[in-house]
């Protein structure tokens, strides 16, 4: 008498397979899980450059006649009675180690100093306006200078220059005009730039809409990589699809067993079948249930007409548990990313810098 037919989850547990029960559903949730996530990160840079547009749409080149928050853009002068504007001084301790033959030099902030004094703008009409910042303004600029204390310290400065052109956030409020000489008979007030009392003055070298671009080219990576991602698990699932879509049921009859040798990877256990039409297909199994496959048991087996070869063991077109492993990494990834990136246009200065540069500390 000949060996009772395997249950189909027997079949689907000795393959390695899910239950359909579960895979079908666990299919549909990830794809669509996986294109909502794709639909929503792409949304994000053009977010990014509409808040771009909009930012420099906003930027003034001249005093406008009233009080109030501004954002206007001029080359910076220095005031009759000063040398700086604004200098920020980041002092830094260096460390070098070597990895795989290669050396390279991790420099840590420890410490920073920002220096500031009364500045003018000169706009575009040819007039001046003058600007007034305090220690707790937001800066970015690039650093145009650095200086060895010792093999293992440094200062890096970064220092607005006399002609070079700035983008100022801040509030417009009426003083008495600081260039004048002040009395009884004062020459009246002037708009000068300042805090407001809610926003800290915010002073960048950068195009206002440039870390919106950063940032939106970032997302546009992002989502990318989930587009990508989503289609990697969708053709992961071909042989899925087509098994599903365009296979058929066939009771096969177990003649023979045999492994073949993965050389580096695993080996790759297999139960010979004779297929309904004749021909022979090999069913991938776990090592464990080969020999629980004898000659001449029949089994339900799914194919795809025409594809000898494509045969997955039981009745209904399942997936390998490794394919929704496979989806939470890349999820997983997306996340650590998302969660990672900086969109905060002006903390370039604002945290501490460390630098990493290839090389030993000289």
């Amino acid at each position: 008498m000949g060996q009772p037919p395997p249950t189909a989850e027997f079949l689907y547990e000795a393959a390695g397979l899910l239950s359909p029960d579960i895979a079908v559903p666990g299919i549909i949730v990830v794809s669509l899980a996986s294109l909502a996530l794709t639909f929503w990160v792409l949304t994000w840079p053009f977010s990014f450059w509409r808040q771009g547009r909009k930012r420099m749409e906003g930027v003034l080149t001249s005093v406008p006649p009233l009080p109030g928050l501004i954002t206007i853009t001029g080359k910076v002068a220095y005031a009759s009675d000063a040398n700086v504007a604004v200098r920020l001084e980041i002092t830094q301790e260096g460390k070098e180690e070597e990895s795989s033959g290669q050396w390279s030099q991790t420099w840590t902030e420890t410490d920073r100093n920002i220096t500031v004094a009364p500045f003018e703008l000169e706009l575009e009409d040819g007039k001046r306006l003058r600007v007034e910042p305090t220690r707790n303004v937001l800066f970015t600029d690039a650093f145009n200078k650095k200086v060895l204390v010792n093999r293992t310290t440094r200062v890096r400065t970064a220092e607005l220059e006399p002609g070079e052109r700035i983008w100022v956030d801040g509030e417009l409020v009426p003083m008495l005009d600081p260039s004048q000489p002040q009395g009884y008979r004062g020459s009246g007030t002037v708009l000068v730039l300042k805090d407001s009392a809610r926003n800290r003055m915010r002073i960048s070298s950068e195009r206002l809409d440039a870390p919106h671009d950063k940032n939106a080219h970032w997302w546009l990576l992002v989502g990318l990589g989930c587009l990508l991602g989503s289609a990697i698990f969708q053709v992961s699932l071909s042989g899925y699809y087509l098994r599903a879509w365009y296979g058929g049921t066939n009771n096969a009859t177990v003649v023979g067993r045999h492994v073949e040798d993965g050389g580096d990877s695993a080996d790759e256990y297999l139960v010979d079948v004779r297929l309904e039409d004749g021909k022979t297909a090999s069913v991938p199994v776990d090592q464990e249930y080969l020999n629980d496959f004898k000659d001449g048991t029949t089994m339900a087996v799914r194919r795809v007409r025409g594809i000898s070869w494509f045969v997955q063991a039981g009745p209904r077109a399942s997936v390998y548990w490794i394919h929704f492993v496979g989806a939470a990494l890349i999820l997983a990834i997306v996340a650590v990313v998302i969660v990672a990136l900086r969109w905060g246009p002006w903390d370039k200065f604002d945290k501490g810098f460390n630098e990493t540069e290839p090389g030993r500390l000289s």
